[in-house]
């Protein structure tokens, strides 16, 4: 049997963002869980890396949908912890730095990258929605109590900028999502718990 996180990622990719205000919103989230904005003094560009092929399909419908963007699959490595292979995709061209920009990120003339973060970008439950979806589907897990267990569900999100998670929490709150924030490694876990 899948486990409860592979069941809710299979409905949210049901799921596509209609206009492009939530596309952007999507791939907001999707660049801010999985993926990294990529920039030398030539070439912009952002990248992704999932493990699931379903989601990355739903990544790069989105991002094929928004404007015409182009994505292609960069490399597939082979994880032994996962028993699957990592897929790594790329999108480039000439509209990407709008589309970045959209996303909240500014791209300097010398490659520089600066993230101004989501907050006053992602506006209204129309675009939290998609937003908190794609977050879910790019680092997100939720576990169901085991039969008999004290323990009741456990949902998180993870993300590796502190600003980033706290903004997010800030988007769950606005939508009545109550969540915590705990810091793991270097990893910032939003979570909540039924018990």
């Amino acid at each position: 049997m899948a486990n409860f996180t592979s069941e809710i990622k299979r409905e949210l990719i049901n799921i596509a963002p209609k206009t492009e205000r939530t596309q952007i919103a999507a791939i907001a989230a999707l660049l801010r869980t999985c993926g990294r904005v990529v920039a030398t003094e030539y070439n912009v560009g952002f990248e992704f890396c999932v493990e699931q092929e379903r989601i990355a399909e739903y990544f790069s419908g989105v991002v094929e949908t928004c404007r015409g963007l182009r994505v292609e699959l960069k490399a597939a490595v082979y994880d032994p912890k996962q028993s699957r292979d990592k897929l790594t995709f790329f999108c480039g061209g000439d509209r990407v730095i709008e589309v970045l920009e959209e996303c909240g990120f500014f791209v300097g003339a010398n490659g520089q990258i600066a993230d101004g973060g989501v907050v006053g970008l992602i506006r209204g439950e129309e675009e939290i929605l998609p937003y908190i979806r794609c977050a879910f589907l790019g680092s997100g897990s939720c576990t169901l109590p085991k039969s008999g267990s004290k323990t009741g569900y456990h949902l998180e999100l993870i993300f590796e900028d502190e600003e980033i998670a706290e903004e997010t929490l800030e988007l769950l709150d606005s939508v009545d999502i109550l969540v915590r924030t705990v810091k793991r490694g270097e990893k910032f876990v939003l979570y909540s718990k039924s018990r």
